[in-house]
């Protein structure tokens, strides 16, 4: 009964693992009782008493250090999965929703740039007779262009400029560049035209939205990796305890998480 004191003074005086004389102790039951504010107790009853304790005495406390570069790693995959490895549970909840936040934004700027896409196809099909199979330098030409024969006057111009005195330069240029008769349009007025400019704009703020969620999301992980290094490991909290109980000891070990 002694040791058992000894070991018990000791364990409450150390934060570090201790390593003791070793023991052998026969233990014949040990039972997990949950409890309902995060413990876990583990009970082994020795009995009868006296316990043998004719070789040596061990209690093994040993806890495993988390290696922060992997952690780091992790965090660097998915945020939050760092803090988890290490112990933060709250930490790593925080993380996890701001990811999760940040890409269900960026799924929907994607979503709402098709909507508009749709919506400016149909628009210049309707109101200037434009295709809707068209590449995107194509819509570039028709929001700035009133007609395919102001887009080609433009073309025949720059070909004339680079190939002043080349004919054969100055054609080549020009079949290369000029738009297809296939991919004619005509806009019925400038008010029409605007409001497809507008349409278009309106997309490519969306998506540049959607690019800020990009870098949102690499700042969530450098974030991440910063709270990685700045944050020690968290442990689960011992309490060990003896218990004697009559006939019986009573070896009580209570985790917190």
């Amino acid at each position: 009964m002694d040791v058992l004191l000894i070991i018990l003074s000791m364990l409450a005086s150390e934060t570090k693992p201790v390593d003791l004389p070793k023991a052998t102790l026969d233990l014949p039951k040990a039972t997990l009782e949950p409890s309902k504010n995060k413990e876990q107790k583990f009970i082994i009853d020795i009995e009868p008493m006296p316990v043998l304790i004719d070789t040596f005495i061990t209690t093994h406390w040993e806890e495993k250090k988390k290696d922060k570069r992997k952690a780091m790693g992790l965090s660097l995959v998915l945020p939050g999965l760092g803090e988890t490895y290490m112990g933060h549970k709250n930490k790593a909840l925080r993380a996890y929703i701001t990811e999760g936040s940040i890409w269900l934004a960026y799924a929907g700027f994607k979503v709402f740039a098709g909507i508009l896409k749709d919506n400016y196809l149909l628009y210049a099909s309707g109101n200037a007779g434009a295709s809707m199979n068209g590449q995107e330098n194509y819509y570039d030409a028709v929001e700035w262009y009133e007609s395919i024969e102001d887009y080609n006057d433009d073309v025949r111009e720059e070909a004339r400029y680079y190939y002043p005195d080349d004919m054969d330069g100055f054609k080549k240029y020009y079949e290369e560049n000029k738009m297809p008769d296939s991919l004619s349009w005509q806009w019925e007025s400038t008010s029409a035209m605007d409001k497809y400019r507008n349409l278009r704009k309106g997309k490519r703020i969306v998506l540049q939205n959607a690019s800020y969620c990009i870098g949102g999301a690499i700042l969530n992980r450098l974030i991440s990796t910063v709270i990685i290094l700045t944050t020690k490991e968290k442990f689960p909290k011992y309490n060990l305890e003896f218990i004697p109980k009559s006939a019986e000891i009573r070896l009580c070990l209570t985790s917190k998480f």
